[in-house]
Formats: C-alpha cells, structure tokens, sequence
C-alpha cells in the first residue's frame, strides 16, 4: 500500500493502553455487584418508591454496559497486539532477507 506507514512500537503501546482501560472498565463492574444497597439505605421513603429495586435495575443494565465495553476493549486490544507482533515479524523478515541478498 502506497503512503501507507505503521509505527509497530506506537501501535504496541496503543494496545497497552487499551489493555488498562479494559481492565478498568471490568473493575467498575465490581462496583455495581447485586446487594450494594438494602431498603435501610434509602430509608422508609426509598422503600416505598422501591428505589432498592429501581437502582438494582439501574446497575444492572450499567454492569451489562461496562462488561461488553471490556471485552469490545479486549477484543481491540488483541487485534492491535497481532498487529504489532505481525508487523514487527515482518521487519525481521526483511532485514533477514536483505543480510542474505548483501552475502550473494
């Protein structure tokens, strides 16, 4: 591909970063764990409105949200590594090749 460059040192630490940012998002989720709060939380008032249920809710569709985005994030993180790796491959392949063509 012509004009077209890759960097295979930025894209590697591209990758790392998305690697933290997945594992961030897959702690948050640890936060928003069933049972965090009780009835006694919100009081007489919350129990009433059913704030308990409607926050579990909440936090469930939140963890649903965050688990996807981590693996979307790990996902990516992958193909970036493979990138790398590839592309780094691919400049020992050629400097192989061209130590080889200055022996002939």
């Amino acid at each position: 591909m012509a004009g077209f460059r890759m960097d295979a040192e930025v894209v590697g630490g591209y990758a790392k970063t998305v690697d933290a940012a997945a594992e961030e998002l897959g702690g948050a989720v640890g936060g928003l764990r069933d049972g965090a709060l009780t009835e006694e939380t919100f009081g007489t008032l919350g129990k009433e409105l059913g704030l308990v249920e409607s926050y579990a809710r909440a936090a469930a569709a939140l963890r649903g949200q965050l688990e996807h985005g981590a693996v979307a994030l790990r996902s990516a993180s992958e193909a970036l590594h493979k990138v790398t790796t590839n592309q780094s491959g691919g400049d020992g392949d050629a400097a192989v090749q061209i130590k080889k063509a200055g022996e002939l």
